[in-house]
């Protein structure tokens, strides 16, 4: 059987899980914008490494 509720989270856990979930969204749309965009293009690279170096 699948358990598909996270009752066992808080609230403030779930309303911290949501904004950082806002911030990859964000992050995500503009390095798609950038990708089209030679304006943003060098600063979008550079937080895709930023991003990623976090992860490491």
């Amino acid at each position: 059987m699948v358990r598909t509720d996270i009752s066992g989270c808080s609230l403030d856990i779930a309303h911290i899980l949501r904004a950082v979930m806002g911030l990859y969204l964000a992050l995500g749309a503009f390095w798609l914008f950038a990708a089209f965009s030679d304006k943003y293009r060098n600063f979008a690279v550079l937080s895709v490494l930023l991003f990623a170096g976090g992860l490491v």
